[in-house]
């Protein structure tokens, strides 16, 4: 049986695991013990922005991204060999209006952030020192108050977005082209539930879950060959505790 982990605003890298959660305005950073069980480090925290939101790990395990919503940026970082976070020479890039998730596809190359403010979707190549650098077109449009972003593998190879759009109750759904740009599929949104609040794939490609924050209960999709959410008609919905805010993936 599949399991889904609830998380809010926590991120694992890959070797080794450091964990990194983001706080008012700094990460707080632990080692995680064979047990599982977590020890600061010896520097405990370093500095974000204002209003950290969501921190995210490159799938190399080297860096690591920070959306700070209440500078309307990213922090960046490099992720040393104790699992210890160092800021990067330039510490923070510039987003829309108030970032609240972001994500790097699985190739390592792209990154996405959901810009709760400004109904759009920041997007970004990353270069060889992990540093992200702003596309030519910079930013697609979302629906209303996107507070989630996903990415994933389909069964086909192609990389998809999903953006849950908590102003509007629907989610966004993109493919990713040659150069990492955002296209939104022909059906551009799904319907959601009330303040859809975070969507997560599953690792395979084939599903994805959508927790509404407004009407306490996770939505259940399938994938379809081209990379299109289709609500699973055996269990369109199942319920949840009071306002749910986060359906996440374990890290394999």
């Amino acid at each position: 049986m599949k399991k889904i982990a609830i998380f809010l605003f926590l991120s694992f890298a890959f070797s080794n695991p450091p964990l990194a959660v983001a706080g008012s305005n700094d990460l707080t950073q632990y080692t995680v013990g064979t047990d599982g069980v977590l020890a600061a480090m010896s520097i405990a925290s370093v500095a974000a922005g204002i209003n950290s939101r969501s921190v995210t790990v490159d799938p190399s395990g080297q860096y690591a991204y920070v959306a700070n919503k209440g500078s309307n940026n990213i922090s960046q970082y490099s992720i040393g060999t104790d699992g210890a976070l160092k800021a990067m020479p330039i510490a923070a890039v510039a987003a829309g209006r108030n970032p609240c998730s972001v994500t790097i596809d699985p190739s390592g190359q792209y990154a996405y952030v959901a810009n709760e403010g400004s109904n759009n979707i920041s997007q970004y190549s990353i270069g060889t020192d992990g540093t992200l650098t702003t596309m030519s077109i910079a930013t697609v449009a979302a629906g209303n108050n996107p507070h989630s972003v996903t990415v994933t593998f389909g069964s086909s190879g192609q990389e998809y977005v999903y953006v849950a759009n908590t102003g509007s109750n629907n989610i966004s759904q993109y493919t990713i082209g040659a150069g990492g740009a955002l296209t939104a599929m022909s059906i551009p949104t799904v319907a959601a539930g009330r303040s859809p609040y975070s969507v997560t794939v599953d690792p395979s490609g084939r599903y994805a879950y959508v927790a509404n924050y407004g009407s306490n209960y996770v939505l259940q999709y399938n994938i379809d060959a081209g990379g299109a959410l289709v609500p699973i008609t055996s269990a369109t919905k199942v319920a949840a505790d009071t306002t749910p805010r986060s359906a996440k993936q374990p890290v394999n």
